[in-house]
Formats: structure tokens, sequence, C-alpha cells
């Protein structure tokens, strides 16, 4: 899916350049266990999280 869309180049605060973006919510349960270890990391109270991840793909 994220291999058909097109790298942007602009961003409505001017943050970020060459990315596609995408959400998800559900996971193949190899992505599950490192997304589960991302938030025990990234945040105070897991069970918390947004239920959308918010994906991107940086251009190089």
């Amino acid at each position: 899916y994220m291999k058909r869309k097109r790298y942007e180049y602009t961003h409505w605060d001017d943050a970020i350049h060459g990315y596609r973006e995408s959400e998800r919510s559900e996971w193949t349960p190899e992505n599950q266990k490192v997304l589960s270890r991302i938030r025990q990391f990234a945040f105070d109270d897991p069970t918390q999280s947004l239920v959308h991840v918010h994906i991107l793909d940086i251009a190089k």
C-alpha cells in the first residue's frame, strides 16, 4: 500500500518534507509485538495509547 503512495514535499506546518503517511489499526502478530514494546517504552500507561498508529515513511 505505501509503495503506491507518492512522497509529499509540503506539510501544513513545514516540519517535514519528502514523506508518505498512513494510519493503521490492525497488525500482524509479529508487528503487534514490536508495537507493544514501543508502547511500554514510550507511554506511562500503554493501555491509554490510541488505536490508530500513524505511520511515516521518510524519503532518503
